[in-house]
């Protein structure tokens, strides 16, 4: 039974290592110069927001950002009392 196990997992794992690489290797040229494109204009973006005087203001805009996912995230998340639910 195990050794039925690791096989079937065995399988798995060397078909999904082949569609991935069909999936990369069917990809056209176009495709490949997009992403890179899209890649490279993240990069400029970023390159540009944290360089001269807009450096602090994306700082500033960041650390905001940040403590509002902080404060999201620290908020009481306790769930309600279920002991007066009547489940059918």
């Amino acid at each position: 039974m195990v050794q039925k196990l690791y096989l079937e997992k065995y399988i798995l794992t060397q078909r999904n290592k082949l569609i991935s690489s069909i999936v990369i290797s069917s990809m056209s040229s176009t495709r490949k110069v997009a992403i890179g494109l899209g890649i490279a204009g993240g990069a400029l973006l970023a390159a540009w927001l944290l360089t001269g005087s807009r450096k602090q203001k994306t700082k500033d805009f960041l650390v905001r950002k940040a403590t509002d996912i902080k404060k999201t995230f620290q908020k009481d998340t306790t769930s309600p009392d279920d002991s007066d639910v009547h489940y059918v």
